[in-house]
Formats: structure tokens, sequence, C-alpha cells
């Protein structure tokens, strides 16, 4: 399995409880545009490659593409918690918890091409780096 290559299912059950919105508290940044134009980023809390941020040599490859270590963020956020000292594990676990109970009972209706954007996109981003 690509150690990057997250299950389907995985991105449309985060994309359903993010209500269309960063999880970086008081960010309100949609992941998709009024024209369902996918314009943020999928985000691991522990990341899965050695140097990346917060990479925890413990976790397996499952673990790293889990539901639990991702979340929906804008770029600028994405960008702001590379600040491993003050975005650590648990502080990015709470945010993903926090924004996610916001949305608990006003879940996103998930689009079949939402997935697949998600997906070209993270893999647009792993072959370009």
């Amino acid at each position: 399995m690509n150690r990057r290559a997250i299950k389907p299912e995985i991105i449309r059950t985060l994309l359903s409880r993010s209500g269309n919105e960063c999880a970086f508290p008081g960010c309100h940044h949609p992941l998709f545009n009024d024209s369902n134009l996918f314009i943020a980023q999928l985000c691991h809390i522990e990341a899965v490659s050695p140097g990346g941020q917060r990479y925890n040599k413990e976790r397996t490859t499952e673990q790293n593409n889990s539901y639990d270590n991702l979340l929906f963020l804008c770029y600028r956020h994405h960008k702001e918690t590379d600040d491993t000292t003050k975005y650590t594990v648990d502080y990015l676990r709470g945010v993903k918890e926090q924004h996610e109970k916001k949305f608990f009972e006003r879940t996103l209706t998930v689009l079949p091409n939402m997935v697949e954007q998600v997906e070209e996109e993270m893999k647009n981003f792993w072959n370009h780096i």
C-alpha cells in the first residue's frame, strides 16, 4: 500500500464531518468553493515520512492514514502548523475534535467528485515534492 494513500471512505467521513471549513480555530475558509472546487488541504497530524512534522516512527502506515490522524486545513493554517513546538500532536487532535463537534449533527453531503478531487490533489502534491 502506498504510504500516502488514504482510503476513499476515510476522506468521505472527514469531509462529511468538516462543515466544509478549515478545522483551525476561528477559520471559516471553505474546503470547496461555490463551484465545487477543492481549495484546501488534507493534512496529517503526525507525518507519514521521517523528517515530517510530528513524525512518529512507532506508527504504522495504516495508523498514519487513519481517520484520527487526518484533518482538513486551509493552506495558510497547514503552513502555520508546521511549527511543531506550538502545534503539538495533542493540540492538533484537540483542534480536530472541537471542530468536528461543531458539525456533529450538520454533516456535509459529500458528492463523489469531492473525494476524487481530494485524492487527485494529494497525488499531485506528493508527486511534486
